[in-house]
């Protein structure tokens, strides 16, 4: 039998040996595996796939796990406890052994449908706030899945990824009680059933791969080469040969899964579109945070919850107190004010120390960190104060450290960007040497904060990091040595270039130069590290405050449009009322009607005297009339002439 039979493909599905001539009469010879003895052989297996499932399942698989409601009888003796096989451990009570096949029983769903399920199942009133909440940004991901898998016939495909259907079950339970919701597991999707069954026992069934239980467990499972034919060593070799109707039903069933899995243009586009919404959302809010911290912004989180519930306590019904609940929201001041000449009328939040970092490498080669700049800004000391035209009063109180690297000091960039190293405008620069960087950066983001005096009750305060492209900055630093994310008190990091985008709705990023020109900052000797950290604290107070500065501007605009409106309606509707009453009037008490005016003879009778002639009442048609001919049946009478 060739290696391409479509026999033997599902034979190794299967997870068989090898067919043996059972014609004579005799049991099949032993197949083994050569310089082996800790597990069984399969034909297209080798050490290397048993290495990779092993990998697989070692270090996410847990010891035991809980049954399904699949049968074990069929089960041999457990696992030897070694070190080889002690990850996979079973007791047919207890779980999952790496590559134990599924039971007959089992119900299955697809996982790429799994995914797709909001975009293809959910309407489109429910579908944002449930992929929001429990799908989106790897949300997915973050509870527990036990994954299986199982081979196509196409050798050169991945195999299909399945998640048993009554995890999925409990998971949409989880949705509807937080959502208030109904939502089912279809009986048939779109393409193909959403529900598969493996209940043919010469039909190859999914082997258990493993278990994730938050997103970087499951993209590290999922990412691993799967085996392709490993099974346990405990499980027995067959010798039945598949039929040609098991093989059409093997292959019936995978086209139906492959069906239930398409519309992954619909599914795409709408994630694109929810993924796409979900980051210019995140931007708007780290706009709104760092008001918050500057106390522009009051904290409004959990308000409107709170208010529910207190107006729930007096039993309103439902109608009664949604009209109770935003009755009472618009009535509160404003959640956001700012004005130039007073101090922040709102506690800044947290009370949180800012620390922006901006790192300047070689240009020939990212891996020579040459320059280190370090800004602060500490709210504590601007709360009070004038924030002044833009922020500026408060950019004042920025502290700025440049630190230059000694043993990379010629390496000068001026190729690519213009650097200016000896150029910093906040200071004098700080020479270092490279083994000391670490701690001299770390010590940056630890009291007092670079303030260059030892504070009278040093407390350690929250941090929110700040960099234009961020996360440049931090993979810099961790190459450095220094891993800024592994601070207990960080919290958060915020990127003036995503704000800025979500300022100007733009697509693209733009560079820190073209953000302080928009801003009205003169931004000396960009490319310098200590100006650049400067200048991105700089920024991100400008753009906080720009952001609600044009957000006021546009609401006062819109009241002084709907009042000029109003006003306009108003001496619309006087002209309108004097002009009609102008006929009405009696020209004065001193009118005594005037002179008679002599009758003339009219050109045609009016519809009015036609009708009063003819006693013509209200609803009847006027003989002639449009309406009456439509009404006539019988041929028009030539003879009669109405007017």
């Amino acid at each position: 039998m060739s290696d391409t039979d479509p026999l033997s493909k599902l034979q190794e599905l299967l997870g068989r040996a090898s067919l043996a001539d059972v014609h004579d009469g005799r049991p099949p010879a032993p197949v083994t595996a050569p310089n082996t003895t800790s597990q069984e052989y399969h034909p297209d297996s080798d050490s290397d796939d048993e290495d990779t499932m092993n990998r697989l399942g070692r270090p996410y698989i847990k010891e035991y796990l809980p049954p399904t409601h699949c049968d074990r009888s069929e089960a041999a003796d457990p696992v030897e406890n070694t070190v080889e096989g002690n990850h996979a451990q079973w007791a047919t009570d207890k779980g999952w052994q790496v590559g134990q096949p599924a039971g007959d029983t089992d119900v299955f769903i697809p996982w790429n449908t799994v995914k797709k399920y909001p975009y293809t199942y959910i309407g489109k009133t429910n579908r944002e706030k449930v992929d929001k909440k429990f799908f989106a940004a790897g949300k997915l991901n973050n509870r527990t899945w036990h994954f299986f898998y199982i081979r196509r016939l196409e050798p050169e495909l991945r195999p299909i990824l399945l998640v048993p259907a009554n995890q999925f079950q409990d998971f949409l339970t989880k949705i509807n009680e937080k959502l208030n919701l109904q939502l089912t597991i279809p009986n048939i999707g779109p393409n193909g059933s959403f529900q598969v069954t493996f209940e043919d026992k010469d039909m190859p069934r999914p082997r258990y791969l493993g278990q994730a239980t938050s997103k970087e467990m499951a993209d590290s499972l999922l990412e691993k080469e799967l085996p392709s034919g490993y099974i346990p060593k405990w499980e027995e070799l067959s010798t039945v040969a598949p039929t040609d109707r098991s093989m059409e039903a093997f292959k019936a069933k995978m086209d139906m899964i492959q069906l239930a899995q398409k519309g992954k243009k619909l599914a795409s586009k709408e994630r694109a579109k929810t993924e796409r919404v979900a980051k210019q959302q995140s931007w708007n809010h780290a706009i709104k945070r760092v008001q918050r911290y500057l106390g522009i912004r009051d904290v409004r989180r959990g308000y409107r919850d709170a208010v529910r519930k207190r107006l729930g306590a007096e039993g309103l019904e439902w109608a009664a107190l949604d009209d109770a609940v935003e009755a009472e929201l618009v009535n509160l001041p404003p959640s956001a004010f700012f004005d130039p000449e007073k101090p922040c009328i709102f506690p800044p939040e947290g009370s949180v120390v800012f620390v922006c970092v901006d790192v300047e490498a070689w240009e020939r080669d990212q891996q020579v960190i040459t320059e280190i700049g370090i800004s602060t800004l500490d709210t504590a000391e601007i709360k009070d104060m004038i924030p002044g035209e833009g922020g500026t009063k408060w950019m004042e109180k920025i502290r700025a450290r440049h630190f230059r690297i000694i043993e990379n000091q010629r390496y000068e960039n001026h190729e690519f960007v213009h650097g200016c190293a000896d150029r910093f405008e906040f200071g004098e620069s700080e020479w270092i040497n490279l083994k000391d960087a670490p701690s001299v950066v770390a010590s940056c983001f630890k009291p007092p904060y670079s303030l260059f005096k030892d504070p009278i009750n040093p407390t350690v305060r929250d941090l929110v990091l700040v960099g234009h492209d961020i996360d440049a900055d931090i993979l810099y630093l961790k190459k450095m040595g220094y891993n800024v994310l592994n601070l207990g008190n960080l919290k958060e990091k915020q990127d003036t270039a995503s704000m800025y985008r979500y300022l100007r709705r733009e697509s693209n990023p733009r560079n820190l130069g073209a953000v302080l020109a928009d801003l009205g900052i003169t931004g000396w000797n960009l490319h310098n590290a200590g100006n650049d950290a400067v200048y991105t604290l700089q920024a991100m107070i400008g753009i906080a405050i720009r952001h609600l500065v044009e957000k006021q501007a546009k609401l006062a605009s819109k009241e002084e449009d709907l009042q000029a409106k109003i006003q306009a309606s108003i001496e619309e509707a006087k002209e309108r009322v004097l002009e009609q009453n102008e006929g009405w009037s009696s020209a004065g008490e001193d009118s005594d009607g005037g002179v008679a005016v002599p009758p003339t003879l009219p050109n045609r009778a009016s519809k009015s005297t036609y009708n009063r002639n003819n006693n013509h009442l209200p609803g009847l048609s006027i003989p002639g009339s449009s309406s009456a001919s439509k009404k006539r049946n019988g041929p028009k009478d030539e003879g009669i002439v109405y007017w």
